[in-house]
């Protein structure tokens, strides 16, 4: 007896099945890797160059002062290289030191030449340890902005008495200077951590330390202090 063939759609309909039974599954893609983060500089690393200047006799000044022919204890220390220190910005923050808590006045000043810009009382000082005079902040009337390419002084001052002689007294020098393009690309794509080192590295101090100092101190500021030949600032690093 002959059987009726299975129409051709059939047939093929079968082979399919069997072939995509037997084939083998598609390898799944690896997954991607997060590309690794950039590592942060380690402790110690913030090291700083001093900037190139034609300027001369720019020297941090400590001044301890006496009263009644002793040291006096509350001494002022301007955060600074003994030399000239840039900003790269026209308002910058300056950052000091006292030794000791003081119930006296102390006196802030910028000097351009021999013309004084700003001479304002500052809040009290009964804490020691780092305080800072922010030039956006420093005056109630026209604000402070430093020329481009200037060295200006300033100096803290804590006043004991009608005689400035006596006077605790320390000078910083402090110059605007706009980052050049090269740097500002380095500076764009870089972490926060390693935004110290780079300024360290072109000069510009106060950047460096104001990232170092605040919101607290951080691990690289006393060995960035120590550089400059601060070795009298003590700074407790939480």
């Amino acid at each position: 007896m002959n059987l009726p063939h299975p129409p051709c759609y059939a047939v093929r309909i079968l082979l399919l099945a069997l072939v995509f039974a037997t084939a083998p599954l598609p390898a799944a893609e690896p997954a991607k890797k997060a590309p690794a983060p950039t590592p942060a500089p380690a402790p110690g690393t913030v090291q700083f160059t001093p900037p190139k200047t034609k300027a001369i006799g720019l020297k941090r000044q400590v001044n301890a002062g006496s009263r009644s022919g002793g040291r006096a204890s509350a001494v002022p220390v301007a955060l600074v290289p003994d030399g000239l220190g840039l900003s790269s910005s026209e308002q910058p923050v300056l950052w000091w030191f006292l030794s000791q808590p003081t119930t006296a006045k102390v006196e802030f000043t910028l000097n351009r030449g021999f013309v004084t810009l700003v001479k304002v009382e500052l809040p009290a000082a009964t804490t020691a340890g780092l305080h800072k005079v922010d030039l956006a902040n420093a005056t109630k009337s026209t604000p402070v902005k430093l020329a481009p390419g200037t060295p200006y002084e300033w100096t803290v001052r804590v006043k004991q008495g009608d005689d400035p002689a006596t006077d605790p007294v320390t000078v910083g020098w402090v110059e605007y200077r706009p980052v050049e393009p090269g740097l500002q690309a380095k500076l764009g794509t870089a972490s926060q951590t390693q935004l110290p080192a780079l300024y360290a590295a072109e000069g510009y101090w106060y950047d460096t330390v104001n990232l170092l100092a605040a919101p607290k101190p951080h691990p690289d500021l006393p060995p960035l202090l120590r550089q400059v030949g601060l070795i009298d600032v003590v700074v407790t690093v939480p």
